[in-house]
Order: structure tokens, then sequence, then C-alpha cells
């Protein structure tokens, strides 16, 4: 155990000893324009616990920080540091424009939506739910466009790729 010890102090004197430390930020954007986004620091390599310094003194591997360039060092128990800069991107709204076309008449089933999407961050992923005598249940998902559908009041849920999300609410008559 003594041995142990002895060659670990004298690693955190040597930095050409150091393993090399991967920082991988995970990095998910503000879904709000002036909200903030969030970054969890993945450390792997050197030797744990690892000493976590951001540019403002923070010392947390998961923080929310608004867009913008933060820098991070990242220090092991042996004395080996690593650097990354991490960018928080700004997100831009998600909008969304929706075409109905109604049913020719009630109890047919001609109807059809189409959501068309811009903003956020492609790809996105639709879920769409229906209301048929008062139950909401799920239509289907993954697409912009349903068609032969009955008239009712559908929800339309579109996800991009960083999780945020668009609600859309609309009719077929």
């Amino acid at each position: 155990f003594c041995v142990s010890q002895l060659s670990l102090e004298a690693q955190a004197g040597n930095q050409s000893d150091c393993q090399e430390l991967s920082i991988n930020p995970d990095i998910v954007s503000a879904c709000v324009k002036g909200s903030q986004g969030q970054v969890s620091l993945d450390i792997k390599q050197g030797l744990p616990p690892y000493r976590v310094s951001w540019e403002d003194g923070s010392t947390a591997t998961t923080r929310k920080l608004p867009a913008g360039n933060y820098s991070v060092e990242v220090t092991d128990a042996l004395g080996c540091e690593g650097s990354v800069v991490v960018n928080v991107p700004a997100h831009v709204a998600m909008q969304a424009n929706v075409q109905v076309n109604h049913t020719s008449k009630q109890g047919k089933l001609n109807g059809s939506i189409e959501v068309f999407v811009s903003g956020g961050a492609p790809p996105y992923r639709y879920t769409w739910v229906s209301s048929q005598q008062g139950v909401m249940h799920a239509a289907i998902e993954g697409v912009n466009r349903v068609r032969k559908i009955p008239a009712g009041k559908y929800q339309i849920l579109i996800f991009d790729v960083s999780g945020c999300y668009l609600e859309l609410n609309t009719e077929v008559r």
C-alpha cells in the first residue's frame, strides 16, 4: 500500500507521466430565447476524483448556462490537467404553419392536416393526439402529415433534436 502511495505522489509531480484527460461535454441548448441551456461533463481517463474549474469559479460537472462560450479545466487525482471550451448554442425558436383540409361530410375519413416547421434543431419528431368523443388518444407518431382522418380536435407536439418542443392545436371540421 505504501509503495502505491509513493508511486502516485511521484506521478503527480511529473506531468509527462500523465494520461490525457478526455472531457466530453453533453450540451443541450436553451429552448426559449433568454433561457439557459445545460452542460454535463463526461470525464474519462486519468484518475478520479476529478476537480472541475470553470472560468467563473464554479466546480460543478453539470450546470445551466446561457448561450455563449465557456472554458473549463479538469484536474485528476494525480494533478494531470485537461481543458475544453464549451459552446452553448443560442436556440432558434420553432415556428409552424398548419394546413388543414376539412372533411366533405361529418363521419367521412377524408380530412388531412400537414405541418410545416422551421427553426429549432432538425430533425423533428411529431406526436399527434386526437379527441374523438371526448377521449384523447395517440393517433400517429413520426410524420408531419396525417390523411384520411375524421373531423375532430387534434393536438400536435413537435420535438426537435435538442428536446425542445412546440405544441399546436387545430380542428378538422
